[in-house]
């Protein structure tokens, strides 16, 4: 009898053991957390912030210096990107009405006219079409080229781009040889005639260096173009412009050219700067018909982030900003807002697999029993990755941010590579 009581006791025990080892034995404390980023020469000198999250037990695997403000460079894309899909179940192209002969139509801060990577071929088909004469109504409001917090010594880089209401050809010109021995050709042909107004042409130094492989694509002063000439030469047709004011009962009809799979691998894979400064200029306009960056970002802080104990200091779409400020915390928030609209096969449609951009690189090996989508985000000395790591039937969603490294970045990828798999193996 006694022998009965004490196996039923040693068998509790073992169940409540083994319970108490399933719900704890994943948490990673600060102490042994630590160990594992010191091993990393990499990180030397740096701050790191990092959280693991297990979704399916809303339990924090690792939770290092969380609430710590981190500059997250291109991961501020994930928010604007929770806020495009927050508002936005179609990406409208323009708005347009008719009224005589006349076609007018006007900008919703679409980025893809034209554009040199991510064409959209169907807006300009709609407007080609159009038998009326066409009318771009010019929006008054005024839009500040370059955002704030933004390097001047990258103005003349494509990843640079201004910022326009209607955005042609990424605001960029492409510049190219068709022949080893021929001249500069150069894209839209309007800038043939009107290079002053490509930026720092003066002191392009690579030019005479190019090869009949060799493409750059340059910035523009976007405040300087005449934009109806640019559009009317990228259509072949005839395209006026007109400050002309319609009342606002007067109802415009919206266009979709359905290419919000493109905008938005567009953001997460390629990290278009210029994209993702538009798409916040379209939630601007969309709510209020109006430009107000700094407005809708704070409303959309106020709005969604209410339960965050430190609140994002978010300034623009892109991450060029040196002044955002985020919490690895406030990332995994965001990721999990976005897991929850969109479920985790858009997201691993949306969000490039690490493992798989990085196989010419020993960042992981193909060995690995997880994948990993992710949004990278890269300033000098600043580098973040954060996005679900897929582990069986195991969704991971993960904040690894490095700030004020000084080491390569391959380094800094390798060692954070390192990082993943160690916490991997404890999943």
């Amino acid at each position: 009898m006694l022998t009965q009581f004490f196996k039923k006791i040693i068998f509790f025990g073992i169940v409540i053991f083994s319970v108490f080892t399933n719900i704890y034995s994943q948490r990673i404390s600060d102490r042994k957390f630590k160990k594992i980023i010191e091993k990393e020469d990499s990180f030397n000198g740096s701050i790191v912030s990092a959280v693991f999250l297990d979704v399916k037990k809303n339990k924090n695997i690792v939770d290092y210096q969380s609430n710590r403000y981190m500059t997250p460079a291109s991961n501020i894309k994930l928010f604007t990107f929770l806020a495009a899909i927050s508002f936005f179940d179609k990406i409208p192209s323009i708005e347009y009405i008719k009224k005589g002969k006349k076609f007018y139509f006007r900008s919703t801060g679409y980025p893809l006219f034209g554009h040199p990577k991510f064409e959209d071929k169907g807006l300009a088909e709609f407007l080609k079409k159009q038998s009326d004469t066409l009318i771009y109504l010019k929006n008054k409001n005024k839009i500040t080229p370059l955002g704030p917090g933004w390097a001047w010594d990258d103005q003349e880089y494509y990843f640079s781009s201004e910022r326009s209401f209607f955005p042609f050809h990424g605001n960029v010109v492409k510049a190219y040889k068709k022949n080893k021995n021929g001249a500069l050709e150069i894209f839209p042909k309007y800038f043939m005639k009107n290079k002053n107004l490509i930026k720092k042409i003066g002191t392009w130094n690579d030019i005479d260096k190019m090869r009949i492989s060799d493409t750059l694509f340059i910035p523009f002063l976007t405040n300087k173009v005449s934009f109806e000439d640019l559009i009317s030469e990228y259509l072949d047709k005839t395209v006026l412009s007109t400050d002309e004011f319609f009342e606002k009962s007067i109802k415009f009809k919206t266009f979709y050219s359905g290419f919000e799979n493109q905008i938005y691998k567009a953001l997460l894979h390629n990290s278009d700067n210029l994209i993702a400064e538009s798409l916040l200029l379209m939630i601007s306009n969309h709510l209020e018909n109006n430009i107000d960056i700094k407005k809708t970002i704070g409303d959309f802080i106020s709005n969604n982030f209410f339960q965050i104990n430190k609140k994002p200091l978010w300034y623009d779409g892109s991450g060029l900003s040196r002044y955002n400020l985020v919490t690895s915390s406030s990332i995994i928030y965001v990721l999990k807002k976005i897991h929850e609209k969109i479920g985790l096969n858009k997201v691993m449609y949306f969000f490039p697999e690490i493992n798989e951009r990085s196989k010419k690189t020993s960042f992981f090996n193909q060995e690995n029993e997880f994948k990993i989508f992710a949004k990278t985000g890269s300033l000098r000395n600043n580098h973040c990755l954060s996005g679900y790591l897929v582990k069986n039937e195991k969704l991971i969603l993960f904040s690894f941010m490095v700030n004020h490294h000084n080491k390569s970045l391959s380094d800094i990828q390798e060692a954070i590579g390192k990082v993943l798999i160690k916490i991997s193996k404890r999943i």
